[in-house]
């Protein structure tokens, strides 16, 4: 881990504020030689999807034979300058990496893990590739975080970026066009990549430096919590250990409502029994996301009860507490990217079957669940000295409502809910509500009573 970047929100408050009444300049317009004034576009709330079909399309409107975009990080301290009238372009240093020359980078932001307004992650990731052992002056409170506000988008010839005598050792995505022609125009004494070659400058991070600051450290917390670099926090895809998950998930939905993290596509707390107090820790996460598509939630004790053996038998333990799985619920209500959900042995009871019945109704990403050995009945198995009784009172208030659901939901394809104890009365509840369902093609619940299990399976054909 890097600590120096993990760090650097702690500078905030020693950070110097700007005078009262003298905001910083801004670059709003600049002039290209021959296609006129050109506007500073905002790209802050642009996706990573919007950034590549944008750059596609901007790299065919501007590149010719040969060429390729990239592009440089700048502030507008410095993009005025470069902008003004008696500047060439982007001017070549006389000293510094390769000794000197323009600095590209040859990857642009999609390409770099983006986030929205560049926070996050992405500031990582792009402090490590063109900052390296100073990265942590472009996060937020550092010295240099406005040198990432700005992004300048040039066309380059492909072979210059390729060259591997101008990349920078150990940092790839780094290449120095050098002080001489044909890569740069020479004028006034010194080397240009001269204006003609600017395609696009775009505006990446916002004003709200305070909320910078926010992301910055919830980044930092929830990296530490998982020990994990930031910048592979950035781009990580999925992450397994129901405990860290909980400890982070303050951190997450923080994140996730500022749109960060929009890689995290999976989180997987089986077996970790995080219990109701992590159901409610997890169900602000999974609300706020915009990317998550899978959550695994097997045996984790949701809903206050777990199996334990004493002796021969196995026996029942805690609490029955519903107000992990209502929160869970309540998320699923408003989350729209979630496609799968498994929440198997949780024991959720016909309470939590009707929480997860209401979810659905209204929910319209969820393709798959699963509800496998819920007691969603009422009814479970026990061992007694060696021999399994049936416990419990039968309650058919969750599957009914389940049924109902189902004739709502447009979504759902997979719907698992084995070893449930549905019994006939349940079964015939469920039958006509997958045979009302307009999306759902997989039905199981298997180890019902044979009675209902009948009449399921004539419905699911």
């Amino acid at each position: 881990m890097h600590d120096a970047p993990h760090c650097a929100w702690r500078q905030a408050a020693a950070a110097k504020p700007a005078a009262a009444g003298t905001p910083e300049a801004k670059l709003e317009k600049w002039q290209h030689p021959s296609k006129g004034w050109q506007t500073v576009e905002s790209a802050a709330r642009w996706t990573a999807g919007e950034w590549t079909k944008n750059m596609a399309a901007l790299a065919k409107e501007a590149c010719g034979e040969g060429e390729r975009l990239a592009c440089h990080f700048t502030g507008d301290a410095s993009a005025l300058l470069i902008f003004s009238d008696s500047s060439h372009g982007l001017r070549a240093s006389t000293a510094g990496q390769l000794e000197g020359g323009v600095s590209l980078c040859r990857l642009l932001p999609h390409e770099m893990g983006w986030e929205p307004y560049a926070r996050g992650g992405f500031r990582n990731v792009v402090g490590q590739k063109l900052w390296g052992e100073k990265a942590a002056d472009v996060l937020p409170a550092g010295p240099d975080v406005d040198k990432i506000n700005l992004l300048i988008v040039v066309k380059v010839q492909q072979a210059h970026l390729d060259d591997p005598e101008r990349h920078v050792p150990g940092r790839d995505a780094i290449v120095i066009l050098p002080r001489r022609e044909p890569e740069l125009t020479s004028a006034d004494g010194h080397y240009w990549l001269p204006k003609a070659q600017v395609a696009k400058v775009y505006r990446l991070a916002g004003d709200d430096k305070a909320l910078d600051i926010a992301v910055a450290k919830h980044m930092h917390d929830l990296a530490v919590a998982w020990s994990i670099d930031e910048a592979a926090l950035a781009a990580l895809t999925e992450f397994k250990g129901g405990e860290l998950i909980v400890e982070g998930a303050e951190h997450l939905a923080f994140l996730w409502e500022n749109g960060c993290l929009s890689k995290l596509a999976t989180l997987d707390a089986s077996g970790s029994r995080i219990g109701v107090e992590g159901g409610k820790a997890l169900a602000p996460a999974i609300k706020a996301s915009a990317s998550l598509t899978s959550v695994s939630l097997d045996n984790s004790n949701l809903s206050g009860l777990w199996g334990k053996f004493e002796g021969s038998s196995r026996v029942t333990k805690g609490t029955y507490d519903a107000t992990g799985i209502n929160a869970i619920a309540d998320a699923l209500r408003v989350n729209a990217s979630l496609t799968s959900l498994s929440m198997e042995s949780n024991r959720i009871g016909a309470e939590g079957g009707v929480a997860i019945a209401d979810a659905l109704r209204v929910n319209a990403s969820l393709t798959s669940v699963s509800l496998t050995n819920n007691k969603l009945c009422g009814l479970w198995s026990e061992f007694e000295g060696g021999s399994r009784v049936t416990k419990g009172t039968y309650d058919a208030t969750g599957i009914n409502a389940i049924a109902d659901a189902l004739r709502v939901n447009a979504s759902l394809t997979s719907l698992r809910l084995n070893d449930n104890k549905l019994g006939p009365e349940g079964g015939k509840a469920l039958a006509p509500g997958i045979a009302g369902s307009a999306s759902l093609t997989e039905a199981r619940a298997a180890c019902t009573f044979a009675r209902a299990a009948c009449i399921f399976a004539c419905a699911c054909n």
